[in-house]
């Protein structure tokens, strides 16, 4: 299976707003519409806010070593379980990671990458 790299751009807010309404009206008149990964960011300051070099140092773990746990993960970069779960839920919340859970003698949480690349495209 091919990881598709997701698409980070930096788009005013009245863009962003313009683009899904397109889609909207696109979807409601049975129109062919081109869906596509991407986060938009409205400047640089919230981009960065939001993918932090904690977070990007988790993501970079997960590819390289493959955690079983957040327990796990935490250990390897030695930081809190508790810091290390919040980062992963707001990276699932852009939609970067999904955490899969995991029934074995004890419940596990098990963070998985939805890519392997992201790619920022910033217009001036």
């Amino acid at each position: 299976m091919k990881i598709k790299p997701i698409k980070i751009t930096i788009k005013s807010l009245d863009r962003v707003l313009k683009e899904a309404g397109e889609a909207f009206t696109a979807v409601l008149e049975r129109k062919k519409y081109e869906k596509h990964e991407e986060i938009s960011f409205e400047n640089l300051e919230t981009l960065r806010k939001a993918l932090t070099p904690k977070r990007l140092e988790l993501m970079h773990i997960i590819k390289l070593r493959h955690p079983e746990s957040i327990y796990e993960l935490a250990q390897m970069v030695q930081r809190d379980a508790k810091n290390v779960t919040d980062d992963l839920h707001y990276l699932q919340e852009l939609g970067v990671i999904s955490l899969q859970h995991l029934h074995d003698e004890r419940e596990k949480i098990k963070p998985l990458l939805k890519t392997d690349r992201l790619q920022v495209e910033i217009a001036i």
